[in-house]
């Protein structure tokens, strides 16, 4: 049997160099957060890489609650736009020219 074969998921991965420190900082937090079963906690998980969010509007609404870049903001606006449901940052993830990204 093969899972796919029964559905697919919509996720994106982009790079970490697509959001900031600070962005890097508050994933983390979020992420923390979640792990020690905050029910307010959007959906956010450290891949000791990079970060996995659940895309829906209270996730997405949590975060952008936060100090993040406008950057990270239209890409989580985009996500739920466009009907994701996952959308991964990781160091070892596709660059993509077309969007800002950020040396640190």
């Amino acid at each position: 049997m093969k899972l796919l074969d029964f559905a697919a998921v919509q996720a994106v991965e982009l790079s970490t160099a697509h959001i900031t420190k600070n962005d890097s900082e508050c994933l983390a937090g979020f992420a923390a957060d979640y792990a020690s079963k905050n029910d307010d906690a959007p959906y956010v998980f450290d891949t000791k890489h990079g970060f996995l969010i659940i895309i829906g509007v209270v996730t997405v609404a949590r975060i952008k609650l936060a100090p993040i870049s406008e950057e990270l903001t239209q890409l989580l606006d985009a996500a739920l736009d466009e009907g994701l449901l996952l959308l991964a940052f990781d160091s070892d993830g596709n660059k993509y020219e077309e969007l800002t990204s950020f040396d640190w």
